[in-house]
């Protein structure tokens, strides 16, 4: 027993001596996202590469790894959209600064087709992924009354046939409006909230807007979602816009122009990437380690569909 103690602290002394890290063997891939909206006729694709954990310092930014040598290429099963390298001006806060993607300027996705990514950049190993163009939806309002009366205890309500291939949607409502600025009406628009909360005074102190939700099933008659919009959140909408621009509605250079409903469609690795994202951890859990999630083979990153429509309904330009 004396000897197997001594074994024992042997092994252990031995073992405190030796360097441990929690880092495993460093393989450089490529990084790459792109979003396919089959709404627009130019296309972006942005690639990165990773760095080693040695050069990650808490509490400083992460090295720039754009990559601007890639050859970047989207096929189908009869065409081919070979990517170039361009220059885009993107503002975050109140900073502008210039960000390298690949674009196509003439590539629009069609309706449930697949299509193929890849990405290749010297030593890295090549990426790919695939995605299918999402279907469009069908979108209808039956009764427009409530969007220039708004009488209380009513709703706004779109009716919307989604894609057999959607895999959550984002139904948005915006008022537009414009506003006389030096001899010229520039326009603004304010979304409208799902739900508000008031204080005593009546004054909003909280507003609860739309998130993409996810989408089930797959049967036809579940397909058909009624999108509503209270009539009473509507007003208060309608309310915070002559509010914030008083003395340009008092003095009648704000009109009101229109309602906009956008529908905002998304394939499953779309969603997938922002529930990782955005939702998770959720209230309830007690996990406190935070999932990755990739669909590029050989890489990190995101390829996805998504597929944007818009509907416009005119309103009285002096609302009431």
């Amino acid at each position: 027993m004396k000897s197997f103690s001594i074994l024992i602290f042997a092994l252990v002394f031995v073992s405190c001596n030796d360097d441990f890290s929690p880092n495993g063997k460093y393989i450089p891939k490529l990084i790459v996202y792109s979003v396919l909206d089959a709404a627009s006729d130019t296309q972006y694709v942005r690639v990165y590469s990773s760095f080693s954990p040695e050069q990650y310092v808490p509490d400083t930014q992460s090295p720039n790894t754009e990559i601007t040598n890639a050859v970047v290429r989207v096929y189908d099963d009869s065409s081919e959209f070979i990517f170039t390298d361009t220059l885009v001006t993107v503002t975050v806060g109140n900073v502008a600064k210039n960000i390298h993607v690949f674009m196509h300027a003439k590539f629009k996705p069609k309706e449930r087709k697949l299509y193929h990514l890849s990405v290749q950049s010297g030593e890295y190993p090549a990426t790919t992924s695939t995605a299918t163009g999402i279907e469009f939806a069908q979108i209808i309002i039956t009764d427009t009354k409530p969007l220039s009366v708004p009488e209380p205890g009513k709703n706004v309500t779109f009716d919307v046939y989604l894609g057999r291939n959607t895999g959550a949607y984002l139904a948005v409502m915006r008022v537009e409006f414009e506003v006389l600025r030096n001899g010229k009406w520039t326009v603004y628009s304010m979304e409208v909230p799902l739900d508000i909360v008031t204080d005593e005074s009546g004054k909003v102190s909280k507003s609860y807007y739309p998130i993409p939700v996810l989408y089930r099933s797959k049967s036809a008659p579940d397909r058909f979602i009624p999108v509503n919009f209270s009539t009473e959140v509507y007003s208060a909408t309608i309310r915070r816009i002559k509010e914030e621009f008083l003395t340009d509605y008092e003095t009648k250079n704000l009109r009101f122009k229109d309602v906009r409903f956008i529908l905002t469609q998304f394939d499953n690795d779309i969603f997938t990437y922002y529930s990782v994202a955005n939702n998770f951890p959720g209230a309830t859990t007690i996990r406190l380690d935070e999932p990755d999630f990739t669909n590029m083979k050989n890489g990190y990153g995101i390829f996805g569909s998504i597929s944007t429509q818009v509907k416009v309904y005119g309103i009285p330009s002096d609302f009431p």
